[in-house]
């Protein structure tokens, strides 16, 4: 009997031992779930600045590659540009400049003049420089070098690809570099002042048919003829690279081509992903979304600081005015682009927050509830012709001519900001119709009491 107590207590200890495990075993149970949520939360974190970085940087470099990658896209771009005066007075000044230099023209009015009157040479010279680029201004800006313009900038654009694609072209080796061969457009140019230059040579002058077939020296070499002179032999030749760098020029645009398409599909996939690891979605959306729209802010404002640093360092007058239509032209697009980003990325920020659980946007909800029912009513009254009372309904009823002219103010508004296409503009007009017409009918129920034509007042019959 005198064991029962210690069996008892021994007992007892055991049970509290077990009881101890249980209760270790439960908060073991408890925490995993705490653990993967601290655990996604900290991943969910990592993956919105990873990817907010990642969308600021995939958004210039995308624009980028379509830009200088995409011929036709280039062209596109700066096509537009020889309508800018800046641009045209640039283009007549470096014509007018390589025409000089390549035909000597000092020199030759100088060797034509007599000994007395060398000392003219040189006003001479500038007076027919000055005629020269007005000329050349007037070629510049008609319909014809516009077309000489896209053409030039496509021929050169696609040779430029092309080289960096490995493919063959115009592209030569001259004195080790790799040159574009431009011999074929300059002759183009030339021709349009053929007259200009006969008479500066002092003989007529039939410029040859140069293809961009033919080879570069060869080119220099008909048109030297022609000219009756004697042209370097890196005339028309725009260095791209020393041909020794090549290779590396072809891997680095490989590289690159492939890295933006890289960081593209990465942006796509890390967004659900992103989401789906997140335990707080909304938060998360919302934290995505400023971000984005942060990052677009920085990139709109990094594009306006390179053309205006890159336009500063030019000290020439014309040439820095035509840098800045170049510069305005190329990053047009890439603030076109970050512009309509930057409008989803808001919408998207206003949705995830006017839908969630804050006792605000509980609050607005309720209200712009309330406004749809008044807005469906006064619509089932211009319909029906039933003119119900209400605050709001009274309101509409009281400055119907307001809001009709408000509605036109809004459609022009909208049409010179947005400057849609066509079919934008037939959307807007057809919705200003409906709603002119809604204001209406809305109108004539108001007039009539309680809609009925025939109520609006006694008439006087005849006796």
């Amino acid at each position: 009997m005198s064991d029962e107590p210690h069996d008892t207590e021994r007992e007892i200890g055991d049970l509290r031992k077990e009881l101890d495990e249980v209760k270790a075993e439960l908060e073991q149970t408890k925490d995993a779930p705490r653990r993967r949520r601290r655990f996604r939360s900290v991943v969910a974190g990592t993956l919105v600045v990873v990817l907010i970085l990642l969308f600021t940087v995939t958004v210039p470099a995308a624009w980028a590659r379509r830009t200088f990658v995409d011929t036709n896209h280039y062209v596109a771009t700066v096509g537009p540009l020889i309508e800018s005066p800046a641009v045209q007075k640039a283009i007549s000044r470096n014509i007018t400049n390589s025409t000089f230099e390549a035909l000597d023209v000092e020199q030759r009015i100088a060797s034509a003049l007599p000994e007395q009157l060398q000392v003219l040479a040189a006003p001479v010279t500038a007076a027919a420089r000055n005629f020269l680029e007005s000329q050349v201004q007037k070629l510049v800006a008609s319909q014809g070098f516009e077309n000489l313009w896209v053409q030039a900038n496509q021929f050169a654009h696609a040779q430029v690809v092309a080289v960096l694609e490995g493919k063959k072209g115009v592209v030569s080796v001259v004195a080790g570099a790799v040159v574009l061969n431009m011999v074929p457009l300059v002759n183009q140019a030339m021709q349009q002042v053929q007259s200009f230059i006969s008479n500066l040579v002092g003989r007529p002058v039939t410029l040859p048919t140069i293809s961009a077939n033919d080879v570069p020296s060869a080119a220099i070499e008909k048109l030297s003829a022609a000219l009756g002179i004697t042209l370097p032999s890196n005339f028309g030749q725009i260095v791209l690279f020393k041909s020794s760098q090549l290779k590396t020029a072809q891997q680095a645009f490989r590289f690159v081509n492939r890295l933006v398409i890289l960081l593209i599909v990465l942006t796509i996939v890390l967004i659900p992903v992103t989401l789906w690891v997140s335990v707080h979605r909304r938060r998360t959306l919302i934290v995505m979304m400023t971000g984005f729209a942060v990052g677009l802010v920085v990139v709109r404002q990094v594009s306006r600081l390179v053309v205006s640093n890159q336009v500063a360092t030019i000290r020439d007058p014309i040439n820095r005015a035509a840098a800045q239509s170049v510069g305005d032209a190329l990053v047009h697009d890439l603030r076109v682009y970050t512009s309509w980003l930057l409008v989803v990325s808001l919408i998207v920020l206003v949705i995830a927050l006017v839908t969630g659980p804050y006792g605000w946007a509980v609050w607005l909800r309720s209200k712009i509830t309330w406004l749809a029912r008044e807005i469906a009513a006064l619509f089932g009254e211009a319909v029906s012709g039933q003119v119900s009372e209400g605050p709001f309904g009274d309101w509409v009823k009281g400055h119907i001519g307001a809001l009709q002219i408000g509605g036109a103010v809004v459609a022009v508004l909208v049409l010179l900001i947005f400057g849609p296409p066509w079919w934008g503009v037939l959307i807007i007009a057809g919705a200003l119709v409906l709603y002119e017409v809604w204001l209406a009918r809305l109108a004539a129920r108001v007039r009539t009491p309680n809609g009925d034509p025939d109520a609006a007042g006694p008439t006087e019959q005849p006796v």
